[in-house]
């Protein structure tokens, strides 16, 4: 490939048994060993699984006791998605700010990057791949595999053939030959529905896509139809959607238990949300000055009609200041059955005045450390109802 740069060049990044991987990489003595990974700890069924325990055939859908008899030394864990979104969100935001800017987030373990317009400064498209894995093996510890070429489909179907802990480069000019020989099933973005209406012209194979007029298809699914017929021969017209839009809101609701009207429990609750949005808030780097507090009665009534107010100190101590002030004129005695707290007009957190926020950002930082890592809000500030009341 030499010095040549491409016209396009994205990038799918997929992180290998990415739960599983998080699992060991959290509990060092795991490694080696088969792991799988189920929606809690009574999952019936497995949603990853380690290499090592794919190597006695163990695979994602298959039913827990099957997986056990297969394979006698199994180790299974819930999963701790909290955990494994704040990872990811760590290794998407180093990619952005370290290694190119163009990245769309495609799910918690896959990303598209549009490495295009970095090709002069970084060399080849093979040195961008082999830089970016590395970067992130050495950063993260976390193994990941890659697929290389001109559209989001090939560089997705290059990936999922590079696995495990690969790379596979295909150039924009052999992306129709390499996808030719793919099962129209393979690909992400065809259903069965589709699967089984192209069966039925004879196409199973992505190479016999050309022989079917595209407008067939556009007539009976619309633009997808359009874009499938692309898509199979190597030429997706799809962009990596870098800009997608911010959240403008983030907030954390709670129903209450029934015939809920004591002040101190209807805090309790309210001191709950509170510490779930500002851990949050700190998490994805988010600042609002502008919060709204809600009660809802058990007649349906929003006191105060949801109140909005500013504030310009995202603290957790701060926010529960102006909860009990605001639950205090508000609240005159009612059944409570829902409490909420949101922040509004979500902006890239401000800087912190560092000489008077140090101690404090520290410990939330090694607050937020441990309850990312055990996927729990088992640490927290001693302020609860009770000091709320005082």
């Amino acid at each position: 490939m030499g010095r040549d740069y491409w016209k396009k060049a994205i990038i799918l990044l997929d992180m290998d048994a990415f739960y599983a991987s998080v699992e060991i990489l959290d509990n060092p003595e795991l490694q080696g060993k088969p792991v799988s990974i189920t929606n809690g700890s009574h999952g019936a069924t497995l949603i990853t699984c380690s290499y090592e325990a794919r190597k006695y055939g163990l695979h994602i859908g298959m039913p827990l006791y099957k997986a056990k008899s297969l394979c006698k030394n199994l180790v299974n864990l819930p999963a701790r998605h909290k955990r494994y979104n704040y990872i990811s969100n760590k290794i998407m935001c180093h990619i952005r700010e370290n290694i190119c800017p163009d990245i769309e987030v495609y799910s918690v373990d896959e990303a598209f990057i549009d490495i295009t317009g970095i090709q002069r400064s970084y060399g080849p498209i093979s040195k961008i791949a082999y830089r970016l894995q590395q970067d992130i093996y050495n950063k993260f510890r976390l193994r990941s595999s890659l697929g290389v070429s001109g559209d989001k489909t090939t560089a997705k179907y290059a990936a999922k053939q590079a696995k495990p802990y690969g790379i596979k480069i295909v150039s924009p000019e052999n992306a129709g030959a390499y996808m030719a020989k793919a099962p129209v099933t393979d690909i992400c973005g065809i259903s069965t529905k589709v699967a089984s209406f192209l069966e039925n012209y004879g196409i199973k194979y992505c190479g016999e896509m050309s022989k079917l007029p595209p407008e067939i298809l556009t007539q009976k699914f619309g633009v997808t139809g359009k874009r499938i017929w692309y898509m199979c021969q190597g030429l997706d017209q799809a962009i990596v959607r870098v800009n997608e839009s911010k959240p403008k809101t983030m907030g954390h609701s709670k129903v209450l238990p029934p015939n809920t009207n004591s002040r101190e429990r209807i805090l309790f609750f309210f001191a709950h949300m509170v510490a779930k949005l500002t851990t949050r808030l700190r998490l994805h780097n988010f600042y609002s000055d502008y919060f709204l507090i809600a009660m809802r009665t058990k007649d349906k009534i929003w006191l105060g009609d949801k109140i909005r107010v500013a504030l310009k100190d995202n603290s957790q101590q701060k926010l529960l200041k102006l909860v009990k002030l605001v639950f205090s004129y508000h609240w005159h005695g009612e059944t409570i059955t829902q409490v909420q707290v949101t922040a509004l007009h979500l902006c890239s957190c401000k800087q912190l005045d560092l000489f008077s926020a140090t101690r404090t950002f520290k410990l939330n930082k090694t607050i937020d450390d441990i309850n990312t890592k055990y996927d729990d809000e088992l640490v927290t500030y001693g302020t609860t109802a009770e000091s709320l009341d005082k």
